[in-house]
């Protein structure tokens, strides 16, 4: 029998606090003066996660390349124990999140140090919509073509993802498998 740990969905509270006028700092005659950030869409580059990597692989089940992005914990390389794993649904978008607080948990002693692996499409954009659709729904939907592949990508999962990851990766077979909204109905699914 296989041992899952599922949560079912996650929900992250986030808070916009909008000054109404720009607050000035005060005046410190020993501070050099702030500089301004640069425009939106200037020369920002790309958000690293520490000790991560990314592997691209075909699917033999589902005609699609996925991309896994993983990350490894603090003391992976000079403790040879294996590892349970957290793969993230949806890690387009919440892979980086779910990597720095699983850190800052197993940090604190209040985890175990696990490896994370947010699965997402490669080459796709950032609103995945049909990619999801097909993956994530257990039924088709009538209004949405393509939908209702979540059989297939459970056997992504099963017979592809988790050996792939245990076969690079000293990872355990203790999982934890997380989404949010339809990457949740999913994992209620599997």
């Amino acid at each position: 029998m296989k041992r899952w740990i599922l949560i079912s969905s996650m929900a992250w509270s986030l808070a916009c606090i909008t000054p109404e006028s720009p607050v000035e700092p005060a005046p410190d005659a020993g501070s050099p003066p702030v500089e301004p950030l640069p425009p939106s869409g200037g020369s920002l580059g790309p958000v690293t996660v520490t000790r991560s990597a990314v592997h691209r692989f075909q699917s033999k089940i589902v005609d699609d390349v996925y991309e896994l992005r993983i990350s490894v914990p603090e003391d992976y390389e000079d403790n040879e124990e294996l590892r349970p794993v957290i793969y993230v649904l949806d890690g387009q978008w919440n892979f980086t999140l779910v990597s720095d607080i699983v850190g800052k948990l197993a940090f604190d002693g209040l985890m175990p140090q696990a490896v994370v692996v947010g699965i997402t499409w490669a080459d796709s954009s950032f609103q995945p919509a049909e990619e999801r659709w097909r993956d994530f729904a257990p039924e088709p939907n009538a209004n949405i073509p393509g939908s209702g592949g979540a059989a297939n990508f459970l056997q992504v999962l099963e017979t592809e993802v988790f050996p792939l990851v245990q076969s690079n990766y000293r990872a355990s077979t203790e999982r934890v498998l997380t989404g949010g909204s339809l990457s949740g109905l999913f994992v209620s699914y599997a």
